[in-house]
């Protein structure tokens, strides 16, 4: 069974592991601001989908790791993007580098400058980096785009 998870307390131990297993950074916490949506296979993680969210204003996508297909992926984003839409959180952002992962809903993303709010709120943001494209979409796009993952069940905090 597949099911997507907030990473919490509980279960970092085996994202730590899954991060080992993978070579990869455990530069990861839990951490309200920073989400972290984690695919699971059983007990076993197979993905996850780091966020960062900026005061309640817009949240950013950062990392989406997968081995599994563009459904699952879709799953992960979906699952992130609901949490910030119960969150009243109305953006959704990412670098143009995200955008090139395989997900149904790539295309609703438009450029930042196209949303004069946003695009000023982006660059005063500490992370930002000047010289990269940043897309965006609204936090309620899943609700109308409908559900098109392969997930049967997501879990969060919130």
């Amino acid at each position: 069974m597949i099911s997507i998870k907030e990473l919490t307390h509980s279960t970092y131990e085996t994202f730590l592991y899954y991060l080992a297993c993978n070579n990869m950074s455990k530069d990861f916490s839990v951490d309200v601001n920073r989400p972290i949506w984690t695919l699971f296979e059983g007990e076993k993680i197979r993905g996850f989908l780091s966020t960062t969210n900026c005061e309640q204003k817009f949240s950013i996508l950062e990392y989406l790791i997968t081995d599994h297909d563009c459904e699952f992926k879709d799953g992960l984003i979906r699952a992130a993007i609901n949490a910030c839409h119960n969150k009243r959180i109305p953006w959704i952002v990412c670098r143009e580098s995200f955008l090139e992962n395989k997900f149904p809903l790539k295309d609703y993303f438009k450029i930042v400058q196209t949303n004069h709010e946003l695009y000023s709120l982006l660059s005063v943001y500490p992370l930002h980096q000047p010289n990269e494209n940043y897309y965006f979409t609204n936090s309620d796009i899943i609700y109308k785009t409908g559900c098109k993952g392969r997930v049967s069940s997501i879990e969060s905090k919130t």
